[in-house]
């Protein structure tokens, strides 16, 4: 077998795994790391430090989620993989706003904003405006907040993203609610309950 194909085989395995078993995904991508390395396969070796610094992010495992985030971006920054080195920024911003630093976890949202926006990845653009929106709230902007929150709203919408409709109107109600208006916050969180899938319904 191919080390190569069977590398990148088991981090996709752990990738799609890792929101229903996460011991078998943290064993899969530690086999799809050991893999990569033997064979020179820097890609999925990065690949591979991303679903575990997803895995950390899970568990709130602040330095794992540091150290494989960084490794994650060292590989790609030395590919000039610019999908891979999106995703590490993502992780790296998630850390930062985790410790509170939101001026860079800000920074990094923005950096992933424009290389998403270059690469037309819409979807993930409405998320990154979302992420900023999370931050400027957290941060006391709340106008900020309710701008970002509007744009990746309009976005979502527009291009048929769920969750990222979802998690823009948790931005909104969360400034709404610091700014007292709570009404708002209110008709946005009955609105994510509302667009919901329950146990049971068919999901398209």
């Amino acid at each position: 077998t191919d080390p190569v194909a069977r590398a990148r085989c088991e981090w996709f395995l752990a990738d799609t795994g890792v929101s229903g078993d996460l011991p078998g995904a943290a064993e899969l991508f530690e086999r799809a790391l050991a893999t990569s390395r033997a064979c020179g396969d820097r890609w999925t070796e990065g690949a591979a430090h991303l679903g575990r610094a997803r895995l950390a992010h899970v568990r709130g495992d602040l330095d794992a989620l540091r150290r494989e985030a960084g490794r994650a971006a060292e590989l790609f920054g030395g590919l000039g993989d610019r999908w891979g080195q999106l995703q590490a920024t993502c992780w790296l911003g998630a850390l930062a706003e985790l410790t509170a630093d939101h001026e860079r976890a800000a920074a990094l949202h923005r950096e992933g904003l424009r290389w998403c926006e270059e690469l037309g990845l819409w979807a993930e653009v409405s998320s990154r405006l979302s992420w900023l929106g999370w931050i400027a709230m957290q941060a006391g902007d709340h106008a900020k907040a309710r701008t970002y929150g509007e744009r990746a709203l309009g976005l979502a919408t527009e291009k048929g993203f769920r969750d990222g409709q979802v998690f823009a109107r948790i931005v909104l109600a969360n400034a709404a609610r610091k700014d007292g208006r709570l009404d708002t916050a209110q008709r946005q969180l009955d609105t994510v309950l509302a667009d919901t899938p329950r146990c049971g319904d068919d999901v398209p």
